[in-house]
């Protein structure tokens, strides 16, 4: 079930997007939309039915690495940053600009007029691609580094459906053209995740290592706390980690989180107090007092799972609602039509869900695969 509620999420997601966007070059974007829903479902229920489909999963894989990267190409040198709605590019640009200038880099004003919510490490992880205006590359390199994870510890378990899914997205289309991340800085939250989860038997100084680099990531959006929750009480009630040691990692986890914001409190003490990532984040996204609802969700759902698979399901779920949850305020303050239309809710926020969500199903699709395989001998 689970899995089927995966798929819905991305149909969603999917369908979304096509609503959102289409309506700006045709006024069948319904009727549009309703063909996309259908054959994102016919995709689902035929594909994996099919046997001699298995005989193309390399190429369906390396799909997903070329086309990323050829859209990369294509962004660079045709679209113009400048002339985007979408900022992302220019938070990253005027925060950098900022701070490699000795000023406060939160007080930064995008092309737009908004200033960076994103918390410090995100920039330092941006940085490179700023260097060389590589913003596009940025974008692409989640959806790349999916097909090379999915080639590396997937590619047995015939389950392509997710990943022609995404590789026919509209959001796959969107983030590099508009020059998002989101998708790229997921794909390395659920990656480390799944490194920790791998290194629970392993040597102490391996673990440690992820836990820092677990706390470093924490610190490009607060987010993905949420997914963290779900993973370490998911961890205890699984008895696969006891109380105690989840306890010392997760507060190894919000020291080194802490930490990346020492150099703003020490060089820039007036400012970080009158405007820093938190309160730039309430003022433009859920209010504060909304905030402990979203916990609430997220250690519900930790509760719930029960291996990897629900782990990196659930966390997924837990960020789409928190999302939808968002959106839903958006839509009580502003209507739906501007809320939808007029972008007063950011529908990529969405998206962070996605890799997630991706990994589970094909840890899913790999587990059940395993259990029938040892039935069968």
């Amino acid at each position: 079930m689970i899995k089927y509620l995966s798929f819905a999420v991305l149909i969603f997601i999917n369908c979304l997007f096509c609503y959102k966007y289409s309506e700006r070059y045709t006024d069948q974007y319904e009727l549009l939309t309703l063909f996309y829903l259908i054959g994102q479902i016919t995709i689902i229920v035929f594909i994996n039915k099919i046997t001699a489909f298995k005989t193309c999963q390399s190429i369906v894989i390396n799909t997903l690495i070329i086309i990323p990267f050829f859209l990369a190409l294509l962004s660079y040198v045709y679209i113009s940053p400048e002339q985007l709605n979408v900022d992302r590019w220019s938070v990253i640009n005027s925060f950098l600009t900022n701070l490699l200038n000795g000023r406060y880099p939160y007080s930064a004003i995008s092309h737009v007029g908004n200033p960076p919510g994103p918390m410090p490490i995100y920039f330092l992880i941006a940085l490179p691609f700023d260097f060389f205006k590589a913003y596009s590359l940025l974008s692409a390199l989640g959806f790349i580094a999916l097909g090379f994870f999915y080639k590396r510890f997937y590619c047995e378990t015939y389950n392509s459906s997710y990943l022609i899914l995404t590789i026919i997205s509209i959001f796959m289309l969107w983030e590099i053209f508009s020059l998002s991340n989101i998708i790229s800085f997921s794909v390395l939250v659920a990656i480390a995740l799944l490194y920790f989860e791998k290194s629970i038997m392993k040597p102490e100084k391996r673990m440690i290592l992820i836990v820092v680099a677990l706390g470093l990531l924490l610190s490009t959006r607060s987010v993905y706390s949420l997914a963290y929750i779900v993973f370490f009480l998911s961890l205890i009630k699984t008895s696969s980690m006891t109380f105690l040691k989840a306890s010392f990692l997760a507060t190894m986890i919000l020291a080194v989180f802490t930490l990346t914001f020492l150099p703003f409190i020490i060089f820039f003490p007036n400012e970080f107090y009158e405007i820093n990532p938190f309160i730039i984040q309430s003022s433009f996204l859920l209010p504060a007092h909304f905030v402990p609802i979203l916990f609430i969700i997220a250690i519900g759902f930790g509760i719930f799972a029960k291996n990897l698979s629900e782990r990196f399901i659930y966390a997924g779920f837990t960020l789409f609602l928190s999302i939808f949850f968002y959106s839903g305020y958006m839509v009580t303050q502003h209507g739906y039509s501007n809320a939808i239309f007029e972008s007063k809710i950011d529908v990529s926020y969405f998206l962070f869900c996605i890799p997630f969500l991706f990994i589970g199903v094909l840890e899913h699709t790999k587990h059940n695969s395993l259990l029938t395989t040892t039935s069968d001998s």
